[in-house]
């Protein structure tokens, strides 16, 4: 078990060297706010609970179960022995604020759930069909079924920390961020063609509805500023309004660089640009000329296609 443990200490390591320290960093920073925020809600029962659900979850869709079970490794104890290290700062708040019935039932839960045995398929999740979606919104779909979990942490997140305004901007801003990576593949030109459209009717046709999904999908995550912290609605219209004009944007890029089954990755680098240019006022000049630029670019690269030189 030593070894093992050493050999999961070595890969963290790795890992940290091929993201950057840099990197690395910031997640750290940002794991350590996230936990900061989790103990000032001063809820023992919560913070227990959101404790026993990580794990839970890291424990349910864990994929060395087999290869630990294949090399005669005691696993539960192996996993009770990691769950226990992961779950130190939260074995430390209860011990400091005297609370040994958690720390007890802490314990107690990270034992049972290191015994569990079964997994939950993450290729078996991404299989569900989200048919209140229309297929001509394949683009959604497709979204969905990879990042239909981050969505719901996000929700969960918002719900759990509706007292932080910071908590619940940062959730919104994720989510508006996690929109913009359903269009980052060209379909076939077959599926442009076929709605008979002008350019400009096209593009208007396909922003209206990720607008709106975007929007129906936002609008919870808003909704806790409307309500616990009305003094601050102008932050929730501001998010929606920047939601609406970022996945406009989205749509415009994505076809002002359009090919037939092309990848279009490089996009996210203007998406995240794009993003920003609203979160720092002196870049907006920049945003507006990326939005008129990609419109024009949009626009002429559908031309193409209708004229049957794309």
């Amino acid at each position: 078990m030593k070894t093992l443990l050493t050999i999961r200490a070595k890969t963290l390591y790795r890992i940290g060297v091929e993201i950057g320290w840099v990197r690395s960093a910031f997640v750290m920073a940002f794991l350590t706010y996230v936990l900061f925020q989790v103990f000032a809600l001063k809820n023992n029962y919560i913070i227990l609970a959101i404790n026993i659900l990580a794990v839970f979850s890291v424990h349910t869709t864990r994929s060395d179960k087999a290869f630990l079970k294949l090399a005669s490794v005691p696993s539960s104890l192996l996993f009770f022995v990691e769950y226990l290290i992961l779950s130190i700062p939260f074995c430390v708040y209860f011990a400091v604020n005297q609370d040994f019935v958690a720390l007890a039932g802490l314990v107690l839960a990270l034992s049972l759930v290191s015994i569990i045995r079964f997994n939950f398929k993450v290729q078996q999740l991404r299989s569900l069909s989200f048919g209140f979606v229309p297929p001509f919104l394949f683009e959604w779909r497709a979204g969905l079924r990879q990042t239909w979990l981050f969505i719901l942490l996000m929700y969960i997140g918002t719900a759990v920390f509706y007292q932080s305004v910071t908590m619940i901007i940062f959730c919104n801003l994720l989510i508006i961020i996690n929109f913009t990576t359903f269009y980052l593949y060209g379909e076939d030109k077959l599926l442009v063609q076929i709605y008979q459209l002008s350019p400009f009717r096209f593009l208007a046709f396909k922003a209206k509805y990720h607008v709106l999904f975007a929007t129906f999908l936002l609008f919870p995550l808003t909704l806790p500023l409307f309500v616990f912290h009305p003094e601050l609605w102008f932050l929730a219209a501001l998010l929606l309004i920047i939601n609406v004009f970022v996945q406009i944007f989205v749509v415009l890029q994505k076809y002002a660089v359009w090919d037939s089954n092309s990848n279009l990755q490089p996009n996210m680098t203007l998406y995240l640009f794009y993003f920003i240019s609203f979160v720092i006022p002196f870049l907006l000049p920049v945003g507006v000329f990326l939005f008129i630029r990609a419109y024009k670019k949009a626009i002429k690269n559908l031309n193409l296609l209708e004229n049957g030189l794309n």
